[in-house]
């Protein structure tokens, strides 16, 4: 997708990271594991079975979600990437979001959640961006999720 509006250009990349954000937690959902010789298969056939007309609408490969699912996480980003999947460098934006929006997802996860006067918040980066360092963070319960919302300082 070259040229054209920045809006629909966004659009489309959000759509890939988070069609690669669903299988970020592969491994541990399944106990399958990188350094098996048919992880990357099973994850492709999974990946086919429910979302192939998904794949087709957002122009992404089997080996591409794979990239995301794997990169996600620093421990296994660098193993299982190199020698079971041809490393798309486009994927820059899709994956660092996989990787944001999992440290947020499991920052919610420990209690206790003071996201408000945590540093670790503050500290959040996107492609080596610190995203919060002039913003005000005001967070609330609603039920056992809180929301979370970011204010010009």
């Amino acid at each position: 997708m070259a040229g054209g509006d920045w809006r629909l250009q966004l659009s489309f990349r959000l759509k890939r990271a988070l069609l690669g954000y669903l299988f970020h937690d592969y491994v541990k959902l399944t106990g399958d594991d990188y350094r098996m010789k048919d992880s990357r298969d099973s994850l492709s056939d999974l990946v086919n079975m429910y979302f192939h007309d998904t794949l087709s609408e957002v122009s992404m490969s089997t080996d591409d979600i794979y990239q995301i699912a794997f990169s996600t996480e620093e421990d296994t980003k660098f193993n299982a990437l190199s020698s079971r999947v041809q490393v798309n460098p486009m994927l820059t934006f899709e994956s660092g979001f996989s990787s944001l929006a999992d440290k947020i997802s499991s920052k919610f996860a420990e209690p206790p959640l003071n996201i408000a006067s945590d540093q670790w918040f503050r500290s959040l980066k996107f492609l080596e961006v610190n995203l919060f360092t002039d913003y005000s963070v005001f967070k609330t319960p609603l039920g056992s999720t809180y929301f979370v919302a970011v204010t010009d300082s």
